[in-house]
């Protein structure tokens, strides 16, 4: 085995080592909906490109899956990806102009799930949500009502609603307002789930005005008020 070869070798193993158990108070991050997880430091960039990850066990598992074997159909995105970032054994996101935009996992030498991310924020279990202002709202009070994207669970004739919106920070500066609504589900059931709008409300210390409002829960944050 070259120097090289060696030394890459090396790099990756010390990788998985350190992001395949990270601490309970790291700083996560996750895709649109809470899972998959993982630190918040892959959202940086890719740890290898494209063709270093294709001399990994990862990269040679998913190679032959999303180019030669069954994903390739629905795996386009695969080789187009520029880079990945192997989080675990059996996580591996993947980025394309430097942000993540898929994942895949992996269990006994196969890929068994994969997907589009769209990365969010998470922290002691709440996650960040999609908002938006609500109709008619006025860009000139310091009180701003929105709609959050929660989930209720059907029952026979009975709703319940499971989502619970638990913070609603905001970051202010002289062109931007950033706010990151939390939430988190209050319990799981096995039942019929619908998606259903929460009311909530920005407080502001001074009129919005001509700043832009934007969601910062996700990477890249999201201008909602458009």
């Amino acid at each position: 085995m070259s120097m090289k070869r060696l030394a890459l070798v090396v790099v990756i193993a010390a990788l998985v080592a350190g992001c395949s158990q990270p601490s309970a108070s790291s700083a996560q991050g996750a895709c649109y909906g809470g899972s998959p997880r993982f630190p918040r430091a892959m959202l940086d960039g890719p740890q290898l490109t494209a063709e270093q990850f294709a001399g990994t066990e990862q990269g040679q598992i998913a190679t032959s899956f999303f180019v030669s074997g069954e994903g390739a159909v629905e795996g386009a995105w695969f080789p187009r990806a520029e880079g990945f970032s192997i989080v675990s054994s059996s996580l591996v996101l993947a980025y394309r102009h430097g942000a993540v935009e898929s994942f895949m996992t992996l269990e006994d030498g196969r890929v068994t799930s994969w997907g589009s991310c769209i990365p969010t924020l998470v922290r002691s279990g709440a996650e960040t949500a999609r908002w938006t202002p609500t109709e008619g709202w006025d860009r000139n009070s310091t009180v701003i009502p929105i709609k959050v994207k929660g989930g209720a669970c059907v029952t026979g004739t009975r709703t319940r609603v499971i989502t619970k919106i638990v913070d609603v920070d905001v970051t202010e500066s002289a062109d931007e307002v950033q706010v990151v609504v939390w939430t988190k589900e209050r319990f799981t059931l096995s039942c019929a789930g619908v998606g259903i709008d929460l009311d909530s409300e920005i407080t502001l210390s001074s009129p919005l005005g001509d700043r832009a409002l934007t969601n910062a829960g996700f990477i890249p944050p999201e201008r909602v008020d458009q």
